[in-house]
Order: structure tokens, then C-alpha cells, then sequence
């Protein structure tokens, strides 16, 4: 689906790509039809850079190992609830990249975030996350597990449950 920013990531990878980033691979994962992602990244020259993965399922038989094998979550999309996904990621230690739509701003720090459609931004953030030393990107994993650890069941049922209290 066109809202989901695959066009912002495309443009942001063909950018790296012209900064001599050539061993980068872009992977999508959904459902739909790709046959547009295909053609434009085509047109853009990165069409040997991306991968359509398609649907994964959920846990440790699925999305969890996927997750595991990446470096970067980039969730650039134009319009969003809460994306699962992203604390999906964030909870493997995945440094991640948003766009400013749902409840994204709720799980990533500012500097993560770029505002919707802004590919330039997000480029940015990208070459900033690659450059960073080993060290600062496992710093930046760790507290990913950790801010992902705040949406664990128990974790929120204990929130409900004050909620609740405060009512009453």
C-alpha cells in the first residue's frame, strides 16, 4: 500500500546507494501487491537492492527471526495506529527509524523520527545509524528492549489496573 512509505524508502536507499553504499538490501515485508514497489525501484536503479519478503507470521516462527537477522527497522509510513511492528523490532534490539503518524513518537526518541514523506530525513538518519561505532548501535539496541519492555502484558495490565484504582 502506497501509505505505508515504501516510495520514501526506495528514494532514501537510491540516495545512500549515490553516497557509495552499495551492499545495502531493502526488504519488504506485507501483504498486497508489490508490482508497483518492483517498478518504481526499477525506474529508481535499486531494484537489485530490495527484496520482497511478502507475509511473515507472528513470533518466534516468523517475524522474530526476520527481525533478528537486520540491522535497521525503518517504519517511514504516512499514517499508522500503533505499530506493533516497531516494538517488534525494537524488542529483538533493532535500532529503528520512524515517520511522525499514530503512536510512533510514543516508542522512538525525536531523533529517530522524521516527519511523513520526508525521505531526506530519513536518509539522514540512516547514513547517521550506519556511522555509529559497534558500541552506540548495542546502546541503542538495549534500549530499544527496554522501552519495548514498557508494552509486555504485565507491564500494561499493572497500568491498567492503576488507571482503574485512580478512577475509583
Amino acid at each position: 500500500m502506497k501509505y505505508k512509505g515504501h516510495i520514501e524508502a526506495l528514494k532514501a536507499l537510491k540516495s545512500l546507494i549515490l553516497m557509495g553504499y552499495n551492499n545495502l538490501e531493502l526488504n519488504l515485508v506485507g501483504t498486497g501487491d508489490s508490482n508497483w514497489v518492483l517498478t518504481l525501484a526499477e525506474e529508481l536503479g535499486v531494484l537489485k537492492h530490495i527484496k520482497i519478503i511478502g507475509a511473515l507470521k507472528s513470533g518466534l516462527n516468523g517475524i522474530f527471526p526476520f527481525l533478528d537477522d537486520m540491522h535497521i527497522y525503518i517504519h517511514p509510513s504516512r499514517t499508522e495506529g500503533l505499530p506493533r511492528v516497531i516494538l517488534e523490532a525494537m524488542s529483538r534490539g533493532r535500532m529503528c527509524l520512524g515517520s511522525n503518524v499514530g503512536g510512533t513518537s510514543e516508542l522512538l526518541a525525536p531523533e529517530y523520527i522524521h516527519k511523513a514523506g520526508d525521505w531526506k530525513k530519513l536518509t539522514k538518519q540512516i547514513f547517521q545509524l550506519i556511522e555509529l561505532s559497534k558500541n552506540e548501535k548495542l546502546d541503542i539496541g538495549q534500549k530499544n528492549r527496554l522501552k519495548a519492555s514498557e508494552y509486555l502484558e504485565k507491564a500494561l495490565q499493572t497500568k491498567r489496573e492503576n488507571f482503574i484504582k485512580g478512577i475509583l
